[in-house]
Protein backbone atom coordinates (compact mmCIF):
# COMPACT_ATOMS: atom_id res chain seq x y z
CA UNK A 1 0.00 0.00 0.00
CA UNK A 2 2.07 2.13 -1.26
CA UNK A 3 -0.03 4.34 -3.03
CA UNK A 4 -2.69 5.64 -1.46
CA UNK A 5 -5.29 7.63 -2.99
CA UNK A 6 -7.06 10.49 -0.63
CA UNK A 7 -10.21 11.11 -1.34
CA UNK A 8 -11.22 15.09 -1.40
CA UNK A 9 -7.85 16.06 -1.38
CA UNK A 10 -7.82 19.63 -2.91
CA UNK A 11 -6.39 19.95 -6.55
CA UNK A 12 -4.01 22.79 -7.14
CA UNK A 13 -5.23 26.36 -8.76
CA UNK A 14 -4.42 26.01 -12.21
CA UNK A 15 -1.99 28.66 -13.12
CA UNK A 16 -0.98 30.41 -16.27
CA UNK A 17 -2.80 29.84 -19.37
CA UNK A 18 -6.01 29.74 -17.68
CA UNK A 19 -5.72 32.91 -15.82
CA UNK A 20 -4.71 34.29 -19.34
CA UNK A 21 -7.88 32.90 -20.77
CA UNK A 22 -10.03 33.84 -18.14
CA UNK A 23 -8.85 37.75 -18.25
CA UNK A 24 -9.53 37.57 -21.81
CA UNK A 25 -13.18 36.38 -21.44
CA UNK A 26 -13.91 38.94 -18.90
CA UNK A 27 -12.14 42.35 -20.64
CA UNK A 28 -14.86 40.67 -24.05
CA UNK A 29 -17.22 40.89 -21.74
CA UNK A 30 -16.46 44.26 -20.22
CA UNK A 31 -16.05 45.56 -23.71
CA UNK A 32 -19.35 44.14 -25.09
CA UNK A 33 -21.15 45.43 -22.00
CA UNK A 34 -19.27 49.32 -22.83
CA UNK A 35 -20.65 49.49 -26.31
CA UNK A 36 -24.11 48.04 -25.50
CA UNK A 37 -24.51 50.79 -22.87
CA UNK A 38 -22.94 53.43 -24.86
CA UNK A 39 -24.71 52.80 -28.55
CA UNK A 40 -27.92 51.29 -27.23
CA UNK A 41 -31.33 52.44 -27.77
CA UNK A 42 -30.59 55.82 -30.46
CA UNK A 43 -32.49 58.78 -30.46
CA UNK A 44 -35.49 57.99 -33.47
CA UNK A 45 -38.04 60.69 -34.17
CA UNK A 46 -41.56 60.12 -34.74
CA UNK A 47 -42.42 60.85 -38.22
CA UNK A 48 -45.97 61.19 -37.98
CA UNK A 49 -45.99 63.09 -34.93
CA UNK A 50 -42.99 65.84 -36.77
CA UNK A 51 -45.59 66.06 -39.70
CA UNK A 52 -48.39 66.67 -37.23
CA UNK A 53 -47.39 69.55 -35.27
CA UNK A 54 -47.46 73.18 -36.32
CA UNK A 55 -43.56 73.32 -35.35
CA UNK A 56 -40.79 72.22 -33.55
CA UNK A 57 -39.27 73.70 -31.33
CA UNK A 58 -35.12 73.51 -30.05
CA UNK A 59 -35.14 74.43 -26.33
CA UNK A 60 -33.91 74.44 -23.13
CA UNK A 61 -35.72 73.70 -20.32
CA UNK A 62 -35.97 76.72 -17.96
CA UNK A 63 -34.96 75.83 -14.40
CA UNK A 64 -37.84 76.95 -12.07
CA UNK A 65 -34.89 79.02 -9.99
CA UNK A 66 -33.92 80.42 -12.60
CA UNK A 67 -37.63 81.83 -13.80
CA UNK A 68 -39.85 82.35 -10.74
CA UNK A 69 -42.35 82.63 -13.18
CA UNK A 70 -41.38 79.52 -14.77
CA UNK A 71 -43.84 77.35 -12.55
CA UNK A 72 -47.39 78.82 -12.64
CA UNK A 73 -49.70 76.09 -11.94
CA UNK A 74 -48.97 73.36 -14.61
CA UNK A 75 -47.47 75.54 -17.21
CA UNK A 76 -43.74 75.57 -18.06
CA UNK A 77 -40.98 77.35 -20.02
CA UNK A 78 -38.69 76.89 -22.51
CA UNK A 79 -36.10 79.13 -23.83
CA UNK A 80 -33.92 78.97 -27.30
CA UNK A 81 -30.69 76.89 -27.74
CA UNK A 82 -28.27 79.58 -28.22
CA UNK A 83 -25.70 78.00 -30.15
CA UNK A 84 -27.67 75.72 -32.62
CA UNK A 85 -28.96 78.16 -35.64
CA UNK A 86 -32.17 75.90 -36.29
CA UNK A 87 -33.28 76.85 -32.49
CA UNK A 88 -33.52 80.41 -34.06
CA UNK A 89 -35.18 79.36 -37.20
CA UNK A 90 -38.88 78.37 -35.94
CA UNK A 91 -38.96 80.49 -32.29
CA UNK A 92 -42.54 81.83 -32.25
CA UNK A 93 -41.30 84.81 -30.14
CA UNK A 94 -39.12 87.43 -31.39
CA UNK A 95 -35.69 87.85 -29.64
CA UNK A 96 -35.52 84.19 -28.45
CA UNK A 97 -38.13 85.02 -25.33
CA UNK A 98 -39.13 81.71 -23.26
CA UNK A 99 -41.96 79.97 -24.35
CA UNK A 100 -44.71 78.59 -22.39
CA UNK A 101 -45.49 74.74 -23.13
CA UNK A 102 -48.93 73.87 -20.86
CA UNK A 103 -48.10 69.98 -20.55
CA UNK A 104 -44.30 70.11 -20.02
CA UNK A 105 -44.60 68.53 -17.00
CA UNK A 106 -46.58 65.95 -18.72
CA UNK A 107 -43.23 65.10 -20.18
CA UNK A 108 -39.91 63.43 -19.23
CA UNK A 109 -37.80 67.20 -19.47
CA UNK A 110 -35.54 67.56 -17.23
CA UNK A 111 -34.46 71.52 -16.43
CA UNK A 112 -31.23 73.12 -18.02
CA UNK A 113 -31.22 69.95 -20.60
CA UNK A 114 -32.05 70.88 -24.20
CA UNK A 115 -34.49 68.97 -26.66
CA UNK A 116 -36.49 69.10 -29.55
CA UNK A 117 -40.35 69.87 -28.93
CA UNK A 118 -42.79 68.72 -31.72
CA UNK A 119 -45.76 71.37 -30.22
CA UNK A 120 -49.14 72.47 -31.17
CA UNK A 121 -50.87 76.04 -30.51
CA UNK A 122 -52.45 75.51 -27.23
CA UNK A 123 -56.15 76.05 -27.69
CA UNK A 124 -57.05 76.89 -24.27
CA UNK A 125 -54.06 79.39 -23.53
CA UNK A 126 -52.78 82.30 -26.00
CA UNK A 127 -49.54 82.47 -27.13
CA UNK A 128 -49.01 79.25 -24.96
CA UNK A 129 -48.00 75.55 -26.69
CA UNK A 130 -48.87 72.16 -26.36
CA UNK A 131 -46.67 69.13 -26.68
CA UNK A 132 -48.02 66.82 -29.30
CA UNK A 133 -49.16 63.46 -28.10
CA UNK A 134 -47.34 60.59 -30.07
CA UNK A 135 -50.25 58.62 -31.32
CA UNK A 136 -49.17 55.53 -29.17
CA UNK A 137 -50.67 52.88 -27.39
CA UNK A 138 -50.12 54.67 -24.02
CA UNK A 139 -50.34 58.19 -25.36
CA UNK A 140 -46.96 59.08 -24.82
CA UNK A 141 -45.83 62.97 -24.70
CA UNK A 142 -42.59 62.21 -26.80
CA UNK A 143 -39.75 64.80 -26.74
CA UNK A 144 -36.69 64.26 -28.06
CA UNK A 145 -32.90 64.97 -26.54
CA UNK A 146 -31.21 67.73 -28.77
CA UNK A 147 -27.86 65.74 -30.75
CA UNK A 148 -26.01 66.24 -34.05
CA UNK A 149 -28.24 62.79 -34.86
CA UNK A 150 -31.82 64.37 -34.32
CA UNK A 151 -31.28 67.53 -35.55
CA UNK A 152 -30.34 65.92 -39.24
CA UNK A 153 -33.34 63.44 -38.39
CA UNK A 154 -35.58 66.64 -38.17
CA UNK A 155 -34.07 68.18 -41.05
CA UNK A 156 -34.80 65.29 -43.51
CA UNK A 157 -38.50 64.92 -41.91
CA UNK A 158 -38.60 68.48 -42.96
CA UNK A 159 -37.66 67.73 -46.32
CA UNK A 160 -40.08 64.82 -46.61
CA UNK A 161 -42.68 67.50 -46.16
CA UNK A 162 -41.19 69.94 -48.14
CA UNK A 163 -39.99 67.16 -51.06
CA UNK A 164 -36.70 68.03 -50.48
CA UNK A 165 -34.22 65.23 -49.93
CA UNK A 166 -31.57 65.86 -47.12
CA UNK A 167 -28.60 63.64 -47.68
CA UNK A 168 -26.72 61.94 -44.41
CA UNK A 169 -24.21 64.03 -43.48
CA UNK A 170 -20.43 62.37 -44.73
CA UNK A 171 -18.19 60.74 -41.71
CA UNK A 172 -14.98 61.51 -41.83
CA UNK A 173 -12.31 59.14 -41.93
CA UNK A 174 -10.42 57.99 -38.95
CA UNK A 175 -6.79 58.71 -39.92
CA UNK A 176 -3.92 55.76 -39.84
Amino acid sequence: MTEETVQGAARPLPTGPFWIAVGIACGWIALLALLAWRYSNPVTLNIEQILSSDRVLIGRVVPSSKDSAAKSGSRLVIEPVQDVPESKSDWPVEDGQPVTISNLDETPARPSRAYLFPVIEDPEQSGSFQVLSADLVDGSLLIYPLSDESIHQLQAIKGLRSGQVVPRPKRQAIPD
